[in-house]
């Protein structure tokens, strides 16, 4: 067997049974996961073999989801649970018994199934309705006898298990990819040292609470992020930690205070992204980088177009152009601009 071209035709064959896949299910299952969102809903997912370990995946991209996560549990995933019931009363009902102790009327069942005829899929969808929930099916084959007891379901029209377990998970990540990007939102990048707080000396660092000092007016700027729907993400560098002037512990009790000193004045700090490095070291994440910009992106799931990036320095404006955000210049006249003509929060709301 030629394995080159073993490889090309699997890719063939799952790239032509992407053409005969519906995008109108696809699109119906999306605006019932929205709503199910919105609406706080549990969403259960269930499947046996491979489909089990896809529907453990799905749960975990779920929960993570950026912005409100959804509720999502595993019903293959309490080997205890699955176990006991299996041993003492049937494996038919290892899902069914774990949805009708948790499962309420509105909640979500997703099953996972290649044939759609396993008997313990069948039950637990039985359940489901007895409960009043929605039901829905990723399907592999004809559809099996689940494909009519459910309320929407994703058919891939193949007999063999490998591609149909491929699209399954495919599925997952499709649908975890619109939420992600559904739910993106801007941030407010602030340099620290001369932005929120006043500049040390030059060859001088901030290496404790009491040489910390905020520069007036900063919390009234974060406030109006706040209330705007920005996220607010300190990227600062630190040099001083690599120069051994200070310690990363000393580094985030300095943080750990200011954000707190913020929150206790209504302005809330999101997250903080810092670079221990020295300029020698020649890493991605020491501005005018932007590996730290990015970095927040990943975890923040930020749209980096929409959002802006305020500091002093060359250095940072360079790595927010390059980060893909708006950049603004903090100098003496935006600062006094900050402390005297924000009084109401108002005046850079055009800005924003």
């Amino acid at each position: 067997m030629n394995k080159r071209e073993f490889a090309q035709g699997y890719l063939e064959k799952i790239a032509d049974l992407s053409k005969e896949i519906s995008s109108g299910q696809i699109e119906l299952v999306l605006k019932i996961l929205e709503d199910k969102l919105e609406n706080k809903h549990t969403i259960f997912i269930a499947g046996n073999g491979g489909s089990a370990s896809t529907a453990s995946h799905m749960v975990g991209d779920l929960a993570k989801t950026t912005g409100r996560p959804f509720k999502a549990i595993c019903l293959s995933d309490n080997i205890t649970q699955l176990t006991a019931t299996g041993n003492d009363i049937s494996y038919d009902q290892v899902f069914s018994n774990r949805l009708e102790n948790l499962g309420q009327e509105k909640d979500l069942l997703i099953v996972i199934t290649g044939s759609g005829n396993s008997k313990n899929i069948i039950e637990v969808v039985k359940t489901a309705k007895k409960l009043k929930m929605h039901t829905m099916a990723f399907l592999g084959a004809d559809g099996g006898k689940v494909m009519v007891m459910v309320g929407s379901h994703i058919l891939i029209p193949s007999f063999e298990y490998g591609p149909i377990e491929d699209f399954h998970m495919i599925l997952v990540h499709l649908i975890t990819a619109y939420f992600k990007k559904k739910k993106k939102t801007k941030a407010l990048f602030l340099d620290r040292d001369g932005v929120i707080n006043k500049k040390p000396k030059k060859g001088e660092y901030i290496k404790s609470w009491e040489e910390f000092e905020f520069t007036p007016g900063i919390e009234r700027l974060i406030r109006l992020a706040n209330r705007k729907g920005y996220l607010v993400i300190v990227i600062t560098n630190q040099r001083g930690i690599g120069l051994k002037k200070m310690t990363v512990k000393d580094f985030q009790l300095i943080t750990s205070k200011m954000t707190n000193e913020l929150k206790k004045k209504g302005a809330i700090v999101n997250g903080v992204c810092y670079c221990p490095h020295l300029i020698s070291d020649n890493c991605s994440c020491r501005k005018p980088k932007p590996g730290l910009f990015f970095e927040a992106a990943s975890y923040f799931n930020i749209d980096l177009e929409n959002s802006i990036m305020i500091g002093d320095s060359k250095s940072d404006m360079i790595a927010g152009r390059r980060a893909g955000c708006g950049a603004i210049y903090w100098n003496k006249y935006f600062a006094k601009l900050i402390r005297d003509l924000v009084p109401s929060d108002n005046f850079f709301a055009d800005k924003f």
